[in-house]
């Protein structure tokens, strides 16, 4: 394949790669863009989604310049010069940046591209921009300034680079090196003024950290009266079906109870008609009995 058509799909794949919001997919129950700063990036992550959130974001949107920019070397490496692979890596990895700050998908409105650079810096340089890294994120923590942490971070590594690169008199891989954090710069401009004023925000990493806790209670809290709301609908149902259950045998009991209450009728009624049958034989019987009592005195006295 020809080298030019090699780098247009790099090119193409790491300006792709970019338009991946990983701030707006994390914060898809608050909308990132308008959430704080309305910049869908780490440290607007980390201030109003919480440090677990914010790092998740760092470390997807270095992965998504990190992934092209480590394909466009080893495949550019296996037939051309090592130069032509770094030009390869830094190709893809600018347009992953500019992808991420000025996504396609979004209107052109995208982040400030130091997550995304750091995944560049990976691809190209890992133990020089770990260490960095390491170095930034304590100044981070002291100064509690995160555009100054990465502008602090993007030039060390810069200068860093450059050094190497002049040894191996890699030019082109300079300037596409610089281009990137002069792109990522501009981005900040408006973070450089505050800071000039004095007015940039603070973004403490131990905030976000109790942020997490908190949202880890609410969690909790939201848990258990879901729980206790189940707990309480089961308890309704048994309820219901114990009054269901009662009624039912109730009705039949109340059923089963007027039948024999009518039964009884029945047999009282039947008893009272052969009560009134043997009155009114023994009524007879008596009469009779008078009679032929009667007979007799009467005989009696015929025969005196």
């Amino acid at each position: 394949m020809n080298i030019v058509l090699k780098f247009i799909l790099l090119i193409m794949l790491g300006y792709a790669c970019g338009n991946i919001s990983f701030a707006k997919a994390f914060s898809h129950n608050r909308n990132i863009m308008q959430s704080g700063s309305g910049n869908p990036g780490t440290m607007n992550m980390l201030r109003t989604h919480g440090a677990l959130l914010g790092i998740l974001t760092l470390i997807f949107d270095a992965f998504k310049a990190f992934a092209p920019s480590l394909i466009a070397y080893h495949w550019i490496i296996n037939s051309h010069s090592v130069e032509l692979a770094e030009i390869a890596l830094y190709s893809a990895g600018f347009a992953a940046v500019v992808g991420h700050i000025y996504p396609a998908v979004n209107k052109f409105k995208g982040g400030k591209g130091i997550a995304s650079t750091f995944g560049v810096f990976l691809a190209a340089n890992p133990i020089v921009a770990l260490i960095i890294f390491v170095i930034s994120f304590v100044f981070f923590l002291i100064v509690k300034i995160g555009s100054l942490t990465s502008m602090v971070y993007i030039l060390t590594f810069g200068i860093c680079q450059t050094i190497i690169s002049a040894l191996n008199g890699y030019w082109i891989t300079t300037i596409l090196l610089w281009s990137i954090l002069i792109l990522d710069i501009y981005a900040h401009r408006e973070n450089i003024k505050r800071l000039l004023s004095k007015t940039e925000r603070i973004t403490s990493f131990q905030e976000g950290i109790k942020k997490d806790l908190e949202n880890l209670k609410k969690k909790k809290q939201i848990k258990l009266e879901s729980k206790n709301q189940k707990q309480e609908k089961l308890e309704d149902k048994f309820k219901y079906k114990i009054e269901k259950t009662t009624n039912k045998l109730e009705r039949k009991l109340n059923e089963k109870l007027n039948k024999n209450a009518k039964k009884v009728k029945r047999v009282e009624k039947r008893l009272n008609k052969k009560e009134n049958r043997l009155t009114a034989k023994d009524e007879k019987l008596a009469k009779k009995w008078k009679l032929a009592k009667a007979i007799e005195i009467e005989k009696e006295k015929i025969e005196n």
